[in-house]
């Protein structure tokens, strides 16, 4: 299964305002990276992340959300291949 790396994924989910704090996020993180903390979702800097989506898929509120590709960096700035 593939493993994101954790530098790279502490920053990437985030929960916005319409988050109701039930739970259901930390309950289907196949790598248990999220937990509640005061009814948000936190995820856990040293858990690496399954990049499942999972969370993003069953939240009911839709409120989980990940950075859009102009705000962080793209696969090909991370992969620093050398083009001949």
């Amino acid at each position: 299964m593939f493993w994101a790396d954790v530098s790279h994924t502490n920053n990437y989910f985030y929960a916005d305002s319409k988050c109701t704090g039930c739970g259901i996020c930390e309950k289907v993180c196949l790598s248990q990276k999220i937990k509640m903390i005061n009814k948000k979702p936190v995820w856990q800097k040293n858990v690496k992340c399954y990049l499942c989506y999972a969370c993003l898929n069953y939240c009911p509120e839709q409120s989980q959300s990940t950075i859009p590709l102009p705000y962080r960096q793209t696969l090909y700035e991370l992969l620093k291949v050398e083009v001949f």
